[in-house]
C-alpha cells in the first residue's frame, strides 16, 4: 500500500462523521458521503488541510482553487471561505484532514533553519500545492497515533513538529513565514525573528508591540 492509500484507510476508519475532533490537539478529520449541493461558507483559521480521497473547490473572494487527493491547502490568516465537495459517494467518500498551525512553534522551528534558504511561494493568504512524500508520511504517522491513544501525548508533538518543518521548507514556505510575522505575542524571540526573516527576504523588518511592518529602505 502506498502512503496516500494508507492515509485513505486511516481516515476511512477514524473519520466517522462530517467533522471529527480528535485526541490530537488541532487535528480534525473530515468526511462527506455525497457531493455538496451548494457552497458551504466557513472561516478557516491558519491551518493545513490534506485531501486523501475526493476533491473540493474552494472560493475566496474572486479566486477559486481546486484541489484533490494528495494536495495540501494552507491558509495563513483567518479567511472567510466557501467550499464545495465535488467528488464523493458512500462507497468512495471524500476524506480529508485539517491541522491548525501554531505560530509559536513555527517561529521556533524557523529560527533553526539555515539562513541561506531561499523563499518559495507567494504571500496571498491561501494556496494549494502537491504534497511531498515526506509530508504525506508524517501525516500518516500522526493519524496512525489515533490507533494507540497512549502514544499521543509523547509522540504527537514530535510528528507535528516534523510536519511544520516540512511546510516551512516546502513550496508554501513564504505563507508559513507570514503566519509567524502576524503573531504579535512573541517578545522572547522577536528580535531574532526580525534578523532571521530579513536575511531570508532581503529587506528590513520593523517590529512593534502589536504589529509587524515591511520596510525596503
Amino acid at each position: 500500500m502506498n502512503v496516500l492509500g494508507e492515509l485513505q484507510g486511516l481516515l476511512e476508519r477514524h473519520a466517522t462523521g462530517p467533522l471529527i475532533s480528535t485526541q490530537i490537539p488541532g487535528l480534525t478529520l473530515m468526511r462527506a458521503d455525497a457531493v455538496s449541493t451548494c457552497m458551504v461558507a466557513a472561516v478557516y483559521p491558519p491551518m493545513v488541510c490534506i485531501i486523501a480521497q475526493g476533491n473540493k473547490r474552494v472560493t475566496v473572494g474572486n479566486a477559486t482553487l481546486n484541489y484533490d487527493a494528495g494536495n495540501y491547502m494552507v491558509t495563513s490568516v483567518d479567511l472567510p471561505v466557501s467550499g464545495r465537495v465535488k467528488s464523493a459517494t458512500p462507497k468512495r467518500p471524500y476524506l480529508a484532514l485539517g491541522l491548525e498551525l501554531d505560530p509559536k512553534l513555527l517561529a521556533t522551528i524557523l529560527l533553526e533553519l539555515p539562513k541561506s534558504r531561499k523563499e518559495t511561494g507567494l504571500c496571498r493568504g491561501i494556496a494549494v500545492s502537491p504534497s511531498s512524500p515526506e509530508l504525506l508520511e508524517a501525516f500518516v504517522r500522526l493519524v496512525r497515533l489515533l490507533d494507540s491513544p497512549a502514544d499521543i501525548l509523547p509522540l504527537a508533538p514530535l510528528v507535528v513538529r516534523e510536519i511544520f518543518y516540512r511546510l516551512l521548507t516546502g513550496k508554501q514556505a513564504t505563507m508559513l513565514r507570514q503566519i509567524v510575522l502576524q503573531e504579535s505575542r512573541l517578545p522572547q524571540v522577536l528580535p531574532r525573528l526580525c534578523t532571521h526573516l530579513s536575511l531570508f527576504c532581503g529587506c528590513r523588518l520593523n517590529s512593534g508591540p502589536h504589529r509587524f511592518g515591511w520596510s525596503t529602505s
